[in-house]
């Protein structure tokens, strides 16, 4: 079945992910935050969760998933995955606080992170439309 992928939402979330990440790579860059392994285990479990959830969410259910609603679900599996990577690099790859790559990597982590969130709410965006039609 062919499904008409729209990029209305979840192109919004991607700009809005785009600058969080490079806020936050600029932040880490020159020291104004710092990332705990703490944080970086709470990232992982929620990455986790998601990608479970997508995952037993698309095999229990009963209809297609197209439009918007496919786009965003493989925005969010996507991020999700990013997230785990990410926040495993992070948390095995011991950078110095000041460091280009340490910087980089946390802003991809927060760059995937804030994807799976703002997809998520385009997601059940998609799912409250499609049931009122």
């Amino acid at each position: 079945m062919f499904c008409d992928k729209k990029f209305n939402c979840v192109t919004v979330a991607g700009i809005f992910s785009l600058v969080v990440g490079i806020v936050t790579t600029l932040l880490k860059i020159t020291a104004r935050i710092n990332v705990s392994s703490t944080f970086l285990w709470i990232i992982f479990a929620i990455g986790i969760v998601f990608v479970i959830m997508n995952y037993v969410g698309v095999a229990l259910t009963d209809k297609p998933i197209c439009g918007c609603g496919q786009t965003a679900l493989d925005a969010a599996q996507l991020s999700a995955l990013g997230t785990v990577l990410f926040s495993r690099i992070l948390y095995f790859g011991g950078f110095e606080a000041t460091s280009v790559a340490g910087a980089i990597i946390t802003g991809l982590m927060f760059l995937s992170f804030t994807m799976l969130l703002t997809t998520t709410v385009c997601f059940t965006k998609c799912l409250a439309q499609a049931d009122k039609q």
